[in-house]
């Protein structure tokens, strides 16, 4: 195995990692929803954030070393295609259906996700707590009808 596919394989294996600990961040931040933790909440937004910063780096230096490696601007099927039988190519294989797999975990748990956070808004639109926009409407406050005095900004439009 040439060292520069030994490279690609550890940082797409990164990559990997990160995806699962984004994984769990997902599992985390839905849990806070259910509860309706909103401090819990805004921590797990927040670390996931870093997270995924971190992973758009692991994934610049991941199409880095896979230049580097001889595949460069190809996708996993071109690359899988155009490497000879052997360990490189069954270790990229797994490493790849793995990735694949948890992103798209990573994907329907953010999709449930948003799912509750809408629904839990919907919820709190109805009894009241949060006014929906409308039209002709610059300030609207539960309970109350439309401001009678202006808000300097709007004066200024």
């Amino acid at each position: 195995m040439t060292k520069e596919m030994q490279i690609y394989l550890e940082v797409t294996r990164e990559c990997l990692e990160q995806c699962m600990g984004m994984l769990e961040t997902e599992k985390s931040k839905r849990k806070a929803l259910l509860r309706r933790d909103t401090k819990e909440l805004e921590s797990v937004i927040s670390g996931q954030q870093a997270k995924i910063m971190q992973l758009e780096n692991m994934e610049r230096k991941r199409l880095e070393a896979q230049a580097h490696a001889g595949f460069g601007g190809q996708t996993a099927s071109q690359m899988l295609d155009a490497m000879p039988e052997g360990e490189e190519k069954t270790q990229l294989q797994q490493l790849l259906a793995q990735l694949r797999e948890t992103v798209q975990q990573l994907k329907t748990n953010n999709q449930e996700a948003l799912k509750i956070a809408q629904a839990e808004l919907r919820v709190y639109q109805q009894v009241g707590f949060v006014q929906e926009k409308t039209s002709n409407s610059p300030t609207y406050k539960p309970g109350r009808s439309k401001r009678a005095d202006w808000s300097s900004f709007e004066q200024k439009i």
